[in-house]
């Protein structure tokens, strides 16, 4: 059953990503961002600046050219000191730029501006994890209250699909996290608290499994999902905020200090479809499986 519902999932977000394939990137990437500080009578700074007239024409660049000389004080520190080039992702490049090294930085900002298209669907998986965990553990509560086989079902239908939202989650982040800070695996809080929950859940139907009696089987499962619902929020939300998180850098994206949103309206909509697009999956694929898992009991 997991094998078919997986299945399903990689088949509609295949769908999915035909459709967003020209949603775009995060408005803080894209363009590939760059800020030029530069003065007037440097020879060097007009070089750079035909250099990146040439890149604009292959990457989609959004240059802001800043004269030092009539910025503010903080920006005069820079006189004699032009160019400086400062990217998206934390770059900067100051002085003689030799054209290799501005060509490559160009192309991994380029690159990972693509690539945080995955936002689109690294989020709302791990959004959709998070409220399959914890409508597996009010369904659970209401199985241990009314003992109907029913509640069993949800529950453990709706921790199944979590399961499969957050490997998801997992695989997506880590892709994005190779573009976006150069290797699958960071040891990031965000990304090891969601590994301990994969295995949490996984344990969870090991142990489902080795239970041969049907009433202890469903029993302790309840028991084990009203714990996982409740220690969820803080495997999601409180834990990986106590700690140093790469995260930090990528909330700035979505959140502004000010608590406002850094989205673009078109980012937001795109989001926000994603989001609703994946809830509604998980409906459909939740009463899947509460279906199947009525067949399977009437079959003994």
């Amino acid at each position: 059953m997991i094998i078919i519902k997986l299945a399903a999932i990689l088949l509609i977000t295949v769908v999915i990503v035909a459709a967003f394939v020209t949603a775009p990137p995060l408005a803080s990437m894209s363009p590939c961002n760059v800020v030029f500080y530069t003065e007037p009578g440097c020879g060097e700074c007009a070089q750079v600046s035909e250099f990146l007239d040439l890149l604009g024409q292959v990457y989609s660049l959004n240059v802001t050219q800043i004269d030092v000389t009539r910025g503010a004080e903080a920006k005069r520190a820079l006189i004699g000191h032009t160019p400086v080039l400062e990217f998206a992702d934390g770059t900067k490049l100051q002085g003689t730029i030799d054209s290799g090294d501005l060509r490559q930085t160009v192309q991994r900002n380029y690159k990972a501006a693509l690539a945080s298209r995955i936002f689109y669907f690294h989020v709302p998986m791990a959004q959709t994890a998070f409220v399959s965990f914890l409508v597996a553990a009010v369904y659970a509560i209401a199985y241990l209250r009314t003992r109907r086989v029913q509640h069993d079902h949800i529950s453990v239908a709706s921790a199944e699909l979590g399961l499969i939202f957050s490997v998801v989650a997992m695989i997506t982040g880590a892709i994005w996290a190779k573009q976006a800070w150069g290797a699958y695996w960071n040891w990031d809080p965000r990304q090891l608290f969601l590994f301990v929950l994969i295995l949490f859940y996984g344990a969870f139907f090991a142990l489902r499994q080795a239970i041969v009696q049907p009433d202890a089987r469903r029993r302790l499962s309840a028991v084990y999902l009203i714990f996982g619902g409740a220690i969820s929020p803080f495997l999601f939300f409180v834990l990986p905020r106590m700690y140093k998180s790469l995260h930090e850098d990528a909330n700035q994206v979505v959140v502004s200090s000010q608590a406002g949103s850094n989205m673009s309206p078109t980012v937001a909509t795109f989001f926000v479809t994603s989001i609703v697009g994946f809830l509604c999956l998980y409906v459909w694929m939740l009463k899947l499986g509460v279906q199947t898992a009525r067949i399977e009991e009437e079959r003994g």
